[in-house]
């Protein structure tokens, strides 16, 4: 043998000896606890610096795949966490865990959640020292040792615990008690702003919109009417830039469409003629004089009398991968209660609702569906025979769960809304083909005039939240979050904005399905109950100007809902409710006003330039219920008008 062909096949060996160490190898191992020995289920076993990890089995066993050397994070609640470095030639890591004093009198576990124990009230579970025993904190304390038996439920666990742990049929249904009413959750609607990104530093939204190539900054808003001043609803609107078609959408509940330029590029022409063009009844109109949001409100009136669509649709994208464990059953129960509520609410409308649920590519299943139907019960039962399994990275099949919704699912031709809660932890792959394919998605859905309504669950990452608020933005939808208030799942971003409120998840998604289905019709209740509260708003506010004070047969017609720190407005609106010219007195530390609609959305911005009095035209909106937002003394406030024609 020469000494050439000697070192060449050396060398040739210690290439292999190199990739075969750089190719994934499981380790395996047990986790006890440290007193007694005995072994620890359900701890959280993750890859240090991904979100990769698994679970330990009923006897503290696990697997997990791992790719040269790296280090293990091993964490349960009521013991320290710890982390161990995984040499390359290591296949076995065995552990045992202290008990974390501190933490085990400061938290209880509900569910698959963990409260700090002086936030719950009423039954819990917590955990002892011994873990394989479960209490209840109930008035009657009960203690059920976790079984084995065939007779009792498999909880299931991520990827590597093999058989799982097993809960009594018993301690499931009293103790571990998971319903509506539960997730916190908070919203961003960025069409409450003024400036869009405002609330992004600059070098922030450049790294977004260059990861993304996606930027909702040019806006075209327009507002579209029949001829009897009620809003023009699911009417196809396009945006024209220099004779070529750039945007298409349909108007909303109020009459209203959102029309982008730019979405996906960063120039703008200040020197392009814009015209917003729309067909009612086979007549075509053109609205010449377009102009951008910064500069107000374009306002088309048909000659037609339209009649308000009596359809809606609604579907639920769910994220099913293993990151989705720790709060997928309380979405589901939270999903169940939304959807039932809203039916109930609505029984004048013809709704439908449809699912879909997604993992990621190479798992058991990339999306599985049921279409959209009447029978809600369809929807219901799909979303309760479904579990938390695969994924492993951080991106998903995002794109693809996507295209089968908006391409596929089969959206009415006429609705009053199109609805598409997009509920997930993570974003989708970057590739350019995926980014290129979230870009087409977006586009379509404003097309089909489907608001995608994003609801972010623990674990996402800045990133995503920019990408779920653009496509809300450009599909006329709002950004929803869940928060840490539930103490319910792993932790949860807080969003890059001024302020938010926290509420129920359940309370805040009825809310925001109602918004998009309320119709502003002339004789709406909630109209007239207001425009006599306005009336006598005015009357009390009369007296007091004229040094009176507030009279008996005044005080019998308060209505309850009329605070008295509601007539301190520091400004008056009048006539009101007005049929369209509309007067508005200022305090002189007032600079600037806004026009809001129901759900918040600015509409137009008023510049009062030391002004005592502004006249504004509110004849081209629909009928309805608006209010005039001004900042006073550091806080914002609100006067309401009702718009009568």
């Amino acid at each position: 043998m020469s000494i050439k062909f000697f070192l060449s096949t050396l060398l040739a060996s210690l290439l292999i000896s190199q990739i075969s160490f750089a190719q994934k190898r499981e380790i395996k191992g047990t986790v006890t606890e440290s007193t007694k020995g005995e072994p620890l289920p359900g701890v959280t076993i993750l890859i240090k610096g991904t979100r990769t990890g698994t679970i330990s089995d009923i006897d503290g066993k696990y697997r997990i795949s791992i790719s040269d050397t790296c280090t293990l994070v091993f964490s349960f609640v009521g013991f320290t966490s710890q982390e161990v470095q995984i040499k390359a030639e290591q296949l076995t890591c065995d552990i045992s865990l202290k008990e974390d004093n501190k933490t085990i009198e400061e938290v209880v576990v509900v569910g698959y959640g963990t409260f700090k124990k002086k936030e719950v009230t009423g039954a819990c579970v917590s955990i002892s020292s011994d873990s394989r025993i479960i209490k209840s904190a109930a008035s009657t304390v009960l203690e059920r040792k976790i079984e084995t038996e065939e007779s009792y439920d498999l909880i299931e666990s991520a990827e590597g615990a093999a058989e799982g742990a097993k809960i009594s049929k018993t301690a499931t249904n009293n103790e571990l008690d998971i319903k509506s009413g539960q997730l916190t959750a908070g919203e961003v609607n960025d069409f409450n702003k003024w400036n869009l990104w405002s609330d992004i530093s600059t070098e922030t939204l450049k790294e977004h919109r260059k990861r993304w190539k996606i930027e909702p900054r040019d806006r075209f808003s327009f507002q579209l009417t029949d001829k009897n001043d009620l809003p023009a609803i699911d009417q196809k609107i396009e945006l024209w830039k220099d004779e070529q078609l750039i945007w298409t959408t349909r108007t909303d509940n109020t009459g209203k469409a959102e029309l982008w330029d730019n979405l996906f590029e960063e120039s703008f022409d200040n020197n392009a003629q814009y015209s917003i063009r729309t067909e009612c009844k086979g007549k075509q109109y053109k609205h010449n004089k377009t102009k951008a949001f910064d500069k107000g409100m374009n306002h088309q009136r048909v000659k037609n009398k339209l009649e308000f669509p009596n359809m809606a649709d609604i579907a639920i994208v769910l994220d099913a991968t293993g990151s989705m464990e720790d709060e997928l059953r309380y979405l589901e129960a939270e999903l169940n209660d939304v959807i039932k509520k809203v039916k109930d609410a609505h029984q004048d409308l013809s709704l439908r609702l449809g699912s879909l649920v997604y993992r990621d590519i190479g798992d058991e299943y990339v999306t599985r569906n049921t279409p959209l139907d009447q029978d809600i019960s369809k929807t219901v039962d799909f979303l309760k025979a479904q579990k938390a399994e695969g994924g492993g990275d951080t991106p998903e099949a995002v794109d693809s769960a996507l295209s089968i919704a908006v391409n596929h699912f089969q959206w009415s031709e006429q609705a009053r809304a199109r609805l598409l809660f997009l509920v997930l932890d993570a974003s989708p792959h970057e590739n350019p083909s995926n980014i290129q394919k979230i870009h087409e998605l977006t586009l379509e859905a404003a097309k089909k005039g489907i608001k995608i309504i994003p609801v972010v669950c623990s674990g996402a990452e800045k990133d995503t939240e920019y990408l779920m608020r653009s496509m809300a933005l450009a599909t006329n939808g709002t950004y929803i979050f869940l928060t840490d208030d539930s103490g319910i799942g792993n932790s949860h971003i807080k969003p890059t904005t001024d302020k938010w409120v926290v509420e129920h998840l359940n309370e805040l998604l009825i809310r925001v399905i109602n918004q998009y289905l309320f119709v502003p019709e002339i004789k709406d209740k909630q109209l007239a109950e207001d425009s006599i509260s306005i009336r006598l708003r005015e009357k009390i506010l009369a007296q007091q100007d004229n040094g009176l004070q507030l009279t008996d047969s005044l005080r019998a017609q308060y209505p309850d809902e009329l605070k008295p720190e509601d007539l301190a407005f520091d400004l008056k609106l009048f006539p009101n409710p007005t049929s369209g010219k509309l007067n508005i007195d200022l305090n002189k530390d007032t600079k600037e006003l806004y026009l809001c609609d129901l759900s918040g959305k600015i509409l137009e911005r008023f510049i009062s330039e030391q002004q005592t009095r502004i006249n504004i035209d509110l004849s081209e909106y629909p009928n309805g219920l608006y209010f005039i937002k001004y900042p006073f003394r550091g806080k914002w406030k609100a006067g309401r008008v009702v718009l009568l024609h």
